[in-house]
């Protein structure tokens, strides 16, 4: 399709094989973009980026934005853009929307709106399903009942889909142009106080070298010690063991320690069937590592 790039493609790919991984458990609504207010109870939804888990403006936001499922308007406040879910093309949107990646990946999953006391519409997708034999559900339903949903049995198919991914994970941290202090949700009001961020202030006066180190720890956590350590290690402790400023050269000089040995290994398989093969090591710079590049920063 003209309007999406190959990136985006592959990052909606992901994202709908997560939904499929969850069409078997409860079926919820979500919202789409957060919204809160004091006069309105919409706090109290729970996000889709929930059922990610993907904190809400660091990797929800910019990873939607790329996907073209939600949109950044500039907004009328000054400094700042208004996020809005992109749900079907219009003369004025005709770039990629929800409309698009339900019907394209084919989605047990759907998309409607409730209007709140000032009149703007909030959108929510429904994920999972509802119960056989069990009546459906609206979302005005879900909100009278007061219902609560379990996210903790989710904990695989999240780890699995920030594995999936993978490289672009760390652009989306990185080079995201959009941040909590200058984005809005779709209410006006912004994204930094809502329910499923963290502090706001936190954000605003963390430098980038401080946001490039935090995010290098989390693929760390993610792809390395949640993969090796014995269940029930305190990762914090391990972590505060680890000098943060020799991070950076010890994960490079490891890669390519790892590198030299796997080219020695294949080098004496191969030599013994041809002795006068020319065998080049992939990747012997070490800096042209895409994702250690990415992560270069002078801290």
């Amino acid at each position: 399709m003209s309007y999406s790039c190959a990136g985006a493609t592959d990052l909606r790919h992901h994202l709908a094989f997560f939904f499929r991984s969850v069409e078997s458990e409860p079926a919820r609504w979500l919202t789409i973009v957060t919204s809160t207010s004091n006069n309105n109870n919409s706090s109290q939804h729970d996000c889709l980026s929930r059922l990610f888990g993907l904190s809400y403006d660091k990797m929800y936001l910019p990873l939607m934005v790329k996907c073209g499922l939600i949109s950044s308007v500039k907004s009328n406040r000054y400094k700042t853009v208004s996020m809005v879910p992109s749900i079907e093309r219009t003369v004025a949107n005709n770039h990629y929307t929800w409309d698009d990646f339900i019907s394209e990946h084919r989605m047990n999953i759907e998309i409607s709106y409730i209007v709140d006391s000032r009149g703007k519409k909030v959108y929510f997708i429904r994920c999972g399903s509802f119960e056989q034999g069990s009546s459906r559900f609206t979302i005005q339903d879900q909100i009278r009942a007061s219902m609560k949903f379990k996210y903790n049995t989710l904990r695989d198919r999240q780890r699995e889909l920030i594995a999936l991914l993978g490289d672009d994970s760390l652009s989306l941290f990185i080079s995201s142009n959009t941040s909590p202090s200058s984005a809005t949700n779709d209410t006006g009001l912004d994204s930094s106080v809502n329910s499923n961020s963290n502090s706001g202030s936190y954000y605003d006066e963390t430098p980038h070298c401080c946001e490039t180190l935090s995010n290098m720890k989390r693929v760390i956590q993610t792809h390395f010690f949640e993969k090796i350590l014995k269940p029930g290690v305190d990762v914090q402790k391990m972590w505060s063991y680890i000098d943060e400023k020799k991070l950076l050269s010890g994960v490079k000089e490891l890669i390519a320690a790892v590198h030299k040995t796997m080219h020695k290994i294949e080098t004496s398989k191969l030599l013994p069937l041809n002795k006068s093969a020319n065998i080049t090591m992939i990747h012997e710079d070490i800096s042209k590592c895409r994702l250690l590049k990415s992560l270069v920063s002078p801290w």
